[in-house]
């Protein structure tokens, strides 16, 4: 029901997601140790370009990360408030049904 529908159609490209981000947070805080380092003015103007694109890739991928987790925390609250209706409805049923009993007894 929803909840496999929430971790086939939610978790994995979430985790996709996730393991992106973390990807190109790694490669920008490596491009900028690595132009941090870096003396000689030629091959550091070639790292800080470098170190621009990676943080575009990072800039870029941080939004669609987090419309992706919203989705899923809004999903997996709907489904924490359905299954709580659902068990608060079969409570009410067992209570009709001893009401019930007791009172046909």
């Amino acid at each position: 029901g929803s909840c496999n529908t929430f971790l086939t159609a939610t978790w994995e490209p979430l985790k996709k997601e996730i393991k992106a981000l973390d990807e190109t947070r790694a490669s920008y805080d490596s491009a900028l140790k690595k132009a941090a380092k870096q003396t000689n003015p030629d091959k550091r103007a070639k790292l800080d370009a470098a170190t621009n694109v990676c943080k575009e890739k990072y800039e870029a991928q941080l939004p669609r990360t987090t419309m992706i987790l919203n989705q899923a925390c809004e999903t997996e609250s709907h489904l924490t408030k359905d299954a709580k209706q659902y068990a608060q409805a079969l409570m009410d049923y067992h209570k009709n049904c001893l009401k019930h009993l007791a009172e046909t007894i």
